[in-house]
């Protein structure tokens, strides 16, 4: 538990990039719709899409089985052939699993966008208060120079007694400033290049 931060470097999406799995260990980045709009700003080349599914299990139990959302808690999944049974404990009947059942025809499709990215730099933890307090972990992904100094400057510097924090801020170490502003530049500033990857954190 606790802050993670990578730097990720774009790959072509064409199948005869340099790249290779075998070679780098490249992986699938899915954006979310929240971020599509910055990818293609940055990256309008790079982005892939492939067409996906998924039950909306909050959507069905409302208008299907007519439960509010505040009204249960999912108990866990069954899988039956091509449904899903999902398992359901009732706030007016917490002793009792109700069970609803999820039909392919339930299915929702949607198209999911992604961009092949290799891992160039990570670095775990090592944040200040100040980030916390300002919620930058839920922060979109950093495709400029100046946002992640920005960064390096603000949150990974120094520590910030006088902040109050935020949630997560607990899970943080102890760590001198000189060692942070040290770690954050090397595993993360020093990996950065503009316009050929991007940094998040989760």
């Amino acid at each position: 538990m606790g802050l993670d931060i990578s730097v990720y470097k774009v790959l072509s999406k064409s199948p005869n990039d340099k790249y290779k799995e075998k070679e780098c260990d490249s992986t699938i980045y899915e954006i979310d719709p929240e971020e599509l709009d910055l990818f293609k700003q940055y990256f309008p080349n790079y982005i892939c899409s492939k067409q996906d599914k998924h039950w909306d299990v909050e959507k069905i139990l409302n208008e299907k089985y007519h439960l509010l959302p505040n009204s249960y808690e999912i108990y866990g999944y069954e899988p039956v052939s091509n449904s899903c049974i999902v398992k359901v404990l009732l706030k007016e009947f917490p002793n009792e699993v109700k069970k609803y059942i999820l039909e392919e025809s339930d299915l929702t499709y949607y198209t999911q966008y992604y961009i092949n990215v290799v891992e160039v730099g990570y670095q775990r933890k090592g944040a200040n208060q100040l980030f916390y307090e300002e919620n930058i972990w839920d922060s979109p992904p950093i495709f400029d120079l100046e946002t992640l100094n920005y960064h390096y400057k603000r949150y990974f510097s120094h520590e910030t007694p006088d902040s109050d924090g935020g949630w997560g801020s607990f899970t943080e170490i102890d760590i001198l400033d000189d060692e942070r502003s040290k770690n954050f530049y090397n595993n993360i500033v020093s990996k950065f290049v503009e316009g050929e990857t991007f940094v998040i954190y989760y």
